[in-house]
């Protein structure tokens, strides 16, 4: 049950992050092999609460392709690393995270955050996500900021994300830069 939620929840919070992003240009096409983010998250779901830590790395890049590397660690474990593959030469589709997931922006407005000492100005939006969950829509209400000329793989500095019920979780960027 737990993994479960876990997944959906990373699924969630990928979508969501993604999805704050109203450029019209693909915002992978700026990485770089050796960049990399990394989050730490709190969660709360049923009443259990948990911490997470993610790390992604860009390991190839070509014309058309971004791949980078998830390294997740939960509950005290290691997950098994997931590569996720972007396509550059088409318009990034921050819904292949969730099939059938349709997002709308609700507010917007910028901010300046600190992350690792540093100020990073950001762009916030507050979005509603609705996903199915077995046989039923989940409403999720988010807040995410972002970042994409500061920070590497689209730039998100924090999100807080309520899933209707289901659970809570707040991501933030712990740091970031380019191992290159």
């Amino acid at each position: 049950m737990f993994r479960t939620i876990l997944a959906m929840s990373m699924a969630v919070l990928c979508l969501v992050a993604m999805a704050a992003h109203t450029e019209e240009e693909n915002p992978f096409k700026k990485a770089k092999v050796g960049d990399w983010v990394e989050y730490t998250s709190k969660s709360e779901f049923s009443g259990q609460k948990s911490e997470t830590e993610m790390k992604e790395v860009v390991t190839k890049k070509t014309e058309t392709e971004v791949t980078y590397e998830m390294k997740i660690k939960a509950g005290g474990m290691d997950m098994p690393a997931q590569p996720v593959t972007i396509k550059l030469d088409q318009k990034y589709d921050p819904t292949h995270a969730q099939k059938g997931a349709t997002v709308k922006e609700v507010s917007k407005g910028e901010e300046t955050l600190t992350v690792g000492g540093k100020s990073v100005s950001t762009k916030w939006v507050e979005l509603e996500t609705t996903m199915k969950m077995g046989d039923k829509d989940i409403v999720s209400k988010s807040k995410v900021w972002t970042a994409p000329d500061a920070v590497p793989l689209g730039g998100m500095v924090k999100m807080e994300n309520d899933m209707g019920g289901v659970g809570k979780t707040t991501m933030e960027l712990k740091d970031f830069g380019n191992s290159k």
